[in-house]
């Protein structure tokens, strides 16, 4: 899969979290800190670039950490990788995304995935583009996020057990609702009913790209992350 493009996205305004000591001083190793598990190289030679990328691949193909989680390979390989390459001025630079397609009992549809709480705003899967910061989100949810906001700045709102039984769609967005009539009982504006809606989105966002991560912005994740990348001969 290829995509092409100038835009700047999210991830490549992200600050460093630490940097990684390289034995090569042509080359410069950052770990970002990001929703993804990201690791930044730069360098003016591209072909340090590649084998850098290769050793990160072929590391985390095989890599497993089963405190946290991350299972290499089960019936099948579940660690892969998200490249994202840019040229800027005279320098390379590649970020490469740690990733993890295994499911369990508990998370049927992905561990590192949109957790189900998530779901009625984004079930999809979180490709390039979101892992990059940019959330394509269902085109049902315009409509639908439309219609909660009419509700909620109603004078008389419509009973919800028999607005729900009418329309089944909005079933994925009962407990949006119900906890959005509980904060506003009385009738709001369609503005501010607007803007409420939109944080929801926002919010919910930003939980599932940290759903995504395989070393998770915490200190035990930090920690881990540094474990892996001392594997790494680069």
């Amino acid at each position: 899969h290829y995509q092409g493009g100038k835009h700047k996205m999210p991830i490549m305004f992200a600050p460093v979290l630490f940097s990684i000591s390289s034995k090569d001083k042509e080359l410069i190793v950052d770990y970002l800190d990001w929703f993804n598990s990201c690791i930044r190289l730069r360098s003016t030679i591209k072909e340090k670039i590649v084998l850098a990328m290769e050793e990160i691949r072929s590391k985390w193909y095989k890599y497993s950490d089963e405190k946290i989680g991350i299972i290499a390979c089960t019936s099948e390989r579940h660690n892969a990788i998200t490249p994202i390459l840019r040229k800027e001025n005279n320098e390379f630079i590649a970020y490469v995304i740690l990733r993890n397609n295994r499911c369990d009992e508990t998370y049927s549809d992905g561990i590192f995935h949109s957790h189900p709480e998530y779901h009625s705003i984004k079930k999809e899967g979180i490709g390039l583009i979101e892992a990059m910061g940019l959330l394509i989100l269902p085109g049902r949810l315009k409509r639908q996020i439309g219609e909660i906001a009419k509700i909620l700045s109603q004078d008389l709102r419509p009973d919800l057990s028999d607005y729900l039984c009418k329309n089944q769609d909005m079933l994925i967005h009962k407990d949006l609702i119900v906890r959005l009539y509980k904060l506003y009982p009385n009738q709001i504006s369609l503005q501010k009913a607007q803007q409420l809606l939109q944080d929801e989105i926002s919010q919910a966002c930003y939980h599932i790209l940290e759903n995504t991560a395989v070393f998770k912005r915490t200190k035990q994740g930090i920690e881990h992350a540094k474990m892996f990348l001392k594997t790494l001969k680069i």
